[in-house]
């Protein structure tokens, strides 16, 4: 029982986490615009996100790792996402909304410990499953986000979703302090053991193809994805609808993840699919104008996404030890966040020099070409 409670709190705790951090997103890219940001800066801003975690989170996971103080990174990681939320709250400065940007960041390097302190509660042989529900629950705060910040700004216009995220923070940060301190095994964690599991091919080639999907998810869902579908006549709420549909199908995804059938896929047909629904959702969205189309578009990159992320994050930690866990998990997540730093650069520049259609075709090429890649090279047979 006193598990099961341990786990709830926990549980809680991470979806107030994600409420935090994406409430306002939606929103962020048009109310940047709205104070006269160009395309590109707007990239930059929204790029500093991913390049944080990319410098961050391998020093946070081995720092976890030694310490074993994942109670302490997950409290800090509330601070910093309450923090950032309220700075962007009150200021209109483009410098300092560029800091909070940075302090996001921060926050969500941190990720590292909730996700490693979650799957010690399961066994090793039930990692898809956590993987999966661990996503949902990811997922269910960014859908709470959408929900609750799509009605604060469609009532009081972009930046009450702000408040929203600030408000989810400080309850979360309060209820993280109830978290109970996590129990893992550890061996002494020298260097050699660092660096192999750094530069283990079973951990890098899972992170790089991550880092595609992230490319691709924060090029769009997560950034121009609102500024496309504001261009094509669609409300604020309408932004929240296409983000929160976006979460909802990822939620139900971990149910088709979790069950016997998907188990039983060769890994390289199911990784396959999921980046070819990503690249199909992507010349939805530069080709459709229309967006209703935009959001049938979304449901398949929610699909696509949320296959990649349980499979990519179980075929990472599988074999791994307990103790080193925060240091692969910090590398897996550290180099899917060069996605996070590239994508929205790459698609700010295309979009000021070539259009919404161009940079959604170039992305969509090239998400094909690596779908087609993993079901030719991958080489292991299931899941």
């Amino acid at each position: 029982m006193k598990k099961l409670n341990s786990q709830l709190i926990l549980e809680i705790v991470i979806v107030l986490f994600w409420t935090s951090e994406y409430a306002h997103v939606p929103y962020f890219t048009p109310y940047l615009r709205f104070l006269g940001t160009g395309a590109t800066l707007v990239g930059m801003i929204v790029a500093a996100y991913g390049f944080t975690q990319m410098m961050l989170r391998i020093p946070i996971g081995i720092a976890t790792d030694v310490t074993g103080a994942y109670r302490f990174v997950i409290i800090s990681g509330l601070f910093f996402t309450t923090v950032s939320s309220l700075g962007l709250f009150i200021t209109t400065n483009i410098v300092l909304i560029f800091i909070c940007r940075v302090l996001a960041g921060v926050a969500s390097s941190t990720w590292i410990a909730s996700t490693v302190a979650y799957m010690t509660y399961y066994p090793v042989s039930d990692s898809v499953h956590a993987s999966a529900r661990l996503n949902a629950l990811n997922n269910g705060g960014k859908l709470l986000a959408f929900a609750a910040g799509g009605a604060a700004a469609a009532a009081a216009g972009y930046r009450a979703a702000l408040f929203v995220s600030f408000a989810a923070g400080l309850v979360g940060l309060v209820l993280a302090f109830f978290v109970e301190k996590v129990e893992i095994r550890r061996e002494r964690l020298s260097i050699r053991k660092v660096i192999l599991a750094m530069t283990s091919a079973r951990v890098i080639i899972p992170s790089l193809l991550m880092a595609a999907q992230q490319m691709a998810l924060h090029a769009t869902v997560f950034s121009f994805t609102s500024d496309i579908a504001r261009q094509a006549g669609a409300s604020s709420g309408m932004l929240s609808v296409l983000t929160a549909v976006f979460t909802a199908v990822q939620i139900l995804s971990a149910v088709l993840i979790s069950s016997p059938g998907f188990l039983r896929l060769r890994r390289n047909r199911a990784l396959a699919g999921g980046y070819a629904l990503l690249a199909v959702y992507m010349l939805m969205l530069g080709y459709s104008g229309d967006v209703r189309v935009m959001l049938v578009g979304q449901a398949a990159a929610a699909v696509g996404s949320a296959i990649l992320a349980s499979l990519l994050l179980s075929e990472c930690v599988r074999d791994v030890p307990d103790g080193e866990r925060s240091t692969v998990v910090g590398t897996f997540q550290a180099v899917y966040g060069l996605g996070m730093t590239v994508g929205p650069i790459m698609m700010g520049c295309l979009m000021e020099s070539f259009g919404s259609t161009v940079s959604c075709t170039v992305f969509a090429g090239a998400t094909a070409i690596l779908a087609a890649a993993v079901l030719l090279f991958w080489r292991r047979d299931a899941v």
